[in-house]
């Protein structure tokens, strides 16, 4: 279920949500292959929704492809299922925090050489190197997202970091 927890993820991160309703959806006793194939069925609604469909349609076709392939032998339990989709769930979880954490890695790098580069030509940029030393130091205690709000302040050439 990475599909779901992407577009879910995006959509909940925009509207400040985090509770996470997409697990509403699932029943953690267990769920047959008739409630994974209708979750399966929401989720480029969902896509659509949060304009990321177009950067799924692989990935959910296929999800499809492999449903369609394995329904009729399907022999996971209804708690393997669960199991499955919170696996992939978790996984693609996982892997957007790496993604935002490396993107915000390289903002400071970005930022380090734009404020090299202006220096170079001369320009007083001792308010942005105490703001990026502050970003450094909040990146270092993990603090990404504070790290971001940091940095998207940072002026460089009246364009922001």
């Amino acid at each position: 279920m990475v599909l779901t927890n992407q577009s879910t993820l995006h959509k909940q991160s925009v509207k400040g949500i985090k509770n996470k309703p997409i697990l509403n959806k699932i029943n953690f006793q267990g769920m047959g292959i008739d409630k994974v194939r209708r979750v399966l069925n929401e989720i480029p609604d969902k896509l659509r929704q949060c304009n990321i469909l177009q950067y799924n349609e692989i990935i959910h076709s296929a999800c499809h492809l492999l449903m369609d392939n394995y329904i009729k032998k399907w022999e996971l339990s209804n708690e393997e299922n669960v199991f499955y989709t919170l696996s992939g769930y978790a996984f693609s979880d996982y892997a957007r925090w790496q993604r935002y954490k490396r993107g915000t890695e390289e903002k400071i790098k970005q930022t380090e050489n734009d404020i090299q580069k202006a220096e170079e030509a001369g320009k007083d940029m001792s308010q942005q190197k105490t703001q990026l030393n502050e970003a450094k130091k909040l990146i270092a205690e993990s603090e990404y997202n504070k790290t971001n709000e940091i940095l998207k302040q940072i002026k460089i050439n009246d364009k922001e970091g």
